[in-house]
């Protein structure tokens, strides 16, 4: 598995309580995280408001939905900014081969 961004990290979390309040290891588990990391994410989630723990389940708050879906939200333009970097990179490849191309005496360059 690739090494997560920490908003990454946090999406998860707010993800996996979205449906309704869980225990810690449920948690844990569909993070997909180890328990020192974990316990380190929830203390920060904790004290900003995101999540609240209540007889021993883990719950998302209000604020936690509502960065939740900023975190979407801003996730989803990133993931769009790599895409268009990736196809950026390609065509700036195809232009290099084309100009070695044309440098090299190949009269089919466009």
């Amino acid at each position: 598995m690739k090494k997560r961004k920490s908003y990454e990290i946090v999406e998860s979390i707010l993800n996996v309580l979205e449906d309704g309040p869980k225990p810690f290891t449920r948690v844990l588990f569909l993070s997909y995280l180890t328990v020192e990391p974990f316990r380190r994410y929830i203390e920060k989630l904790e004290k900003r408001g995101l999540v609240r723990q209540t007889d021993g389940l883990l719950e998302i708050t209000e604020e936690g939905r509502r960065v939740k879906e900023i975190i979407a939200k801003t996730a989803s333009e990133i993931r769009h900014f790599k895409a268009l970097e990736e196809e950026c990179r390609m065509r700036k490849k195809e232009k290099e081969e084309e100009l070695l191309l044309l440098l090299e005496g190949n009269k089919n360059v466009h």
